[in-house]
């Protein structure tokens, strides 16, 4: 059947489709957004029609502040390398390390002295890479994150 022979009813279904689509597809989404009094940035999207909560929070920190790709390297040469036998590890230190002073004490040049081993021990940082290399095979590691345990997640 050609366009020229559509019943009447064909016509009006057309022209409601028509007439119609312009107007859903200029209907938008309300999104509420605030930012906080720390700064974070909160966008809000309300609907009735599904009852659940999404929450998402991105922050940059941790290893979300390693250049870019380099975990990403990382997994590339492990996928690579590791069937021949070659251990590959990613080691992202999230922490400031406390660097042994004349006196005997720790501290890092802005994160000030150590308190309660609240800076990453260069010793104890060397002994996790040492546990990485002796690691049997069977039971490698592949990603092990250095954080002090004072730490607020």
């Amino acid at each position: 059947m050609s366009i020229n022979r559509l019943p009447i009813k064909g016509w009006l279904v057309l022209v409601a489709l028509w007439l119609g689509l312009p107007l859903s597809a200029q209907a938008a989404i309300a999104i509420q957004h605030w930012q906080t009094s720390r700064g974070a940035q909160v966008y809000f999207v309300e609907s009735h029609e599904l009852p659940m909560l999404d929450i998402a929070v991105d922050f940059p920190a941790g290893s979300a502040r390693d250049p870019a790709g380099k975990a990403g390297l990382a997994q590339s040469m492990a996928r690579e390398l590791m069937p021949q036998g070659i251990h590959v590890a990613h080691v992202p230190i999230d922490a400031a390390i406390g660097w042994e002073q004349p006196d005997g004490s720790r501290a890092h040049r802005l994160a000030g002295e150590a308190v309660d081993d609240n800076l990453a021990h260069p010793d104890r940082i060397a002994e996790v890479y040492w546990q990485l290399h002796r690691q049997h095979r069977s039971t490698w590691a592949f990603e092990v994150a250095l954080r002090p345990w004072k730490e607020n997640w």
